[in-house]
């Protein structure tokens, strides 16, 4: 765990050599899927992209963990999510590194990962190896140069091989142009004379077409006469049209406006019965809450006469003994001094306000 979580502090550029380099011949097996080696530096970039410190960064908060999820198209929920995210933090820190990505990307052993050789321990093979890449790289070279200057000189002897077959057929083509040139040159005389006689013919007919062209002409005259009286008819037509439209559109918008002022009148309807509606509403509440306040008047009143009762009763009862009927005429004067009138008052202001209706809106 330990050897984890100092591969995870290296920069994420370490940390795909180092995961390339464990699993190039087991497990993914780089060296057979370059392509795929090509995705795990792809992933390497996206995390430099991701963390704010670039090249420099080595782990990712659940946030930007969760967008490299989203660039491999893993789109999870926030449970699910935080679930592979949990399954993916090997050594438990809440961060994500670019190691314990891609040990759960491949599915592979951490522990293979950490303790996998890494290039130093072979460093005299890699040597050798580089060396003899190097040798095989200059002799390809050298083969390749003898291979495109054996190509040149074949290109050059086919491009010779090619002037000499075209320099042979212009030869003959100019021998065979000769000949056709001469019996062109018969074909000429013969078609002068056919000239001369057809120029007498076409001059006839020139002073046919002439005469007809004058009568054409003519027509032509009297055509554009009528054209013009036909588009003068035309633009009458049009102003006319014209006016028409307007008057239609001056209609349109008179019809408007009524309909509006329906629709305004109409609208100013509605809300008066709306006020109205709650007016009346308003005034069945009121009666009801003065009902109610009436009938607790009442009741205090009722309770008052009857204690009243009860007290002069008690009074004036030879049967009880001295004490307690002083006791009651004592209490009955104390109730007779109360001040009955704020009593009377509620009650004539509840009887006013059942007389009074609410005004309407």
């Amino acid at each position: 765990m330990q050897k984890l979580r100092e591969v995870n502090g290296l920069r994420y550029k370490e940390q795909a050599i180092w995961f390339l380099n464990a699993f190039w011949k087991s497990g993914p097996n780089f060296s057979e899927d370059l392509g795929e080696a090509e995705n795990v530096w792809s992933y390497c970039n996206r995390c430099i992209d991701l963390d704010r410190k670039g090249e420099e960064g080595s782990e990712l908060d659940e946030f930007q963990a969760h967008r490299l999820l989203e660039a491999i198209n893993e789109t999870l929920t926030v449970r699910d999510m935080r679930k592979v995210l949990t399954e993916v933090d090997v050594d438990f820190n809440k961060y994500v590194s670019l190691t314990e990505f891609l040990i759960y990307k491949y599915k592979v052993d951490w522990r293979e990962l950490v303790n996998a050789p890494q290039g130093e321990q072979d460093e005299a093979k890699i040597n050798e190896a580089q060396r003899l890449l190097d040798a095989s790289t200059a002799s390809m070279k050298q083969c390749e140069e003898k291979a495109n200057a054996a190509k040149a000189s074949e290109t050059a002897a086919i491009e010779s091989e090619r002037a000499a077959t075209a320099a042979e057929t212009a030869a003959v083509k100019a021998e065979k142009n000769a000949e056709v040139s001469e019996a062109k040159a018969v074909v000429a005389e013969h078609d002068a004379k056919e000239a001369e006689e057809s120029a007498v013919h076409h001059e006839t007919v020139s002073r046919e077409v002439a005469k007809a062209a004058a009568a054409s002409e003519a027509a032509a005259v009297e055509l554009e006469k009528q054209a013009k009286a036909a588009e003068k008819a035309a633009i009458h037509a049009e102003m006319e049209g014209k006016t028409a439209e307007e008057v239609a559109e001056t209609a349109e918008a008179e019809a408007k406006a009524t309909e509006s002022a329906a629709f305004a009148a109409e609208t100013g309807a509605r809300t008066a019965e709306a006020k109205a509606k709650a007016a009346e509403e308003l005034e069945v509440d009121l009666e009801a809450q003065v009902a109610g306040a009436l009938a607790e008047l009442q009741r205090e009143e009722d309770a008052f006469n009857a204690k009243k009762v009860e007290l002069e009763a008690t009074g004036n009862n030879a049967d009880l003994g001295v004490v307690k009927r002083n006791m009651a005429k004592n209490e009955l004067a104390q109730l007779l001094c109360t001040d009955p009138l704020p009593l009377q008052r509620a009650k004539a202001r509840g009887a006013w306000r059942i007389e009074t209706r609410c005004p309407l809106g």
